[in-house]
């Protein structure tokens, strides 16, 4: 897909994982408007070589951010590895609201927070064991980064050269009630991954140019680091009311609210709600 195609595609993941949500009477829709961008570029993009045909030799992609799926379910179904009814069946034992690895394409159960680098640094020494050049790409949460267990993944992972995994941190600044430095401390998220040993970038999350185009400076550098991406975004992109706001963390609008959301979801111009 090109730009302008990936663009019209994130504005309608937004409204469909929306619909779902409202659909379900509970989500984390937070967390999900601010990784649409994200997520598309990875598998509409060009990215990820990953594709429901080609279950064994492939890249993988770990969403550790896995309590607020919507926006990778949408993908996921929009790619084939499921159907659009069964995304509808999300907050079921069929399509749980925390990610599961009996869902196609879903590469971990998770939800508790900080298991992701863990699991992905396990796929990206098996692939290197097997002389594969595959990729091991992670989906983290900032707030996500005040689990220990992220930075001794980190360190490891630097230690051991694993040149083969590309983590992005959907940098969207809040956790749950707080500020995300309330949790992880001050200081740039950038700074603390390059001193533990790991190549660093920093971009618009909502722009899907910048993204793909450090997605590619990446395949072609060679370098012996695990590589982060800072990925800045907003979250509850998209939805005015939502932008910025902790309190919309997890839970659905009603009222005056649930129709403002269908509006700037409907009537916004795609440069309005994608950054150019």
């Amino acid at each position: 897909m090109n730009i302008k195609e990936l663009k019209e595609k994130a504005k309608w993941v937004r409204r469909k994982l929306f619909d779902v949500g409202v659909k379900c009477g509970q989500a984390h829709l937070g967390g999900a408007l601010s990784s649409v961008e994200i997520v598309l570029a990875l598998y509409n993009g060009g990215v990820l070589n990953i594709s429901p045909d080609n279950p064994e030799e492939k890249d993988r992609f770990v969403y550790s951010k896995g309590h607020n799926p919507l926006a990778y379910y949408t993908i996921l179904a929009d790619n084939g590895f499921f159907t659009m009814e069964e995304l509808e069946k999300y907050g079921t034992t069929e399509m749980p609201g925390h990610l599961d690895y009996h869902t196609n394409g879903v590469e971990m159960t998770n939800g508790s927070l900080g298991h992701g680098i863990g699991y992905g640094i396990g796929l990206a020494i098996a692939k290197k064991l097997d002389k594969k050049d595959d990729t091991i790409y992670i989906l983290m949460g900032d707030t996500e980064c005040n689990e220990g267990s992220v930075w001794e993944g980190a360190m490891f992972a630097a230690a051991k050269k694993l040149n083969n995994i590309v983590a992005i941190i959907d940098n969207n600044k809040f956790g749950v009630q707080e500020l995300s430095t309330h949790y992880t401390g001050p200081g740039l998220l950038s700074e603390k991954w390059s001193s533990f040993g790991w190549n660093t970038y920093e971009v618009n999350g909502h722009n899907i140019k910048e993204l793909l185009i450090v997605f590619e400076d990446i395949k072609k550098t060679k370098s012996e680091k695990p590589t982060m991406i800072i990925a800045n975004t907003i979250k509850g992109k998209g939805i005015s009311f939502m932008e910025g706001n902790p309190a919309w963390h997890h839970g659905i609008p009603k009222g005056e609210e649930l129709k403002q959301a269908y509006e700037d979801l409907a009537e916004k111009k795609v440069e309005e709600i994608i950054a150019v």
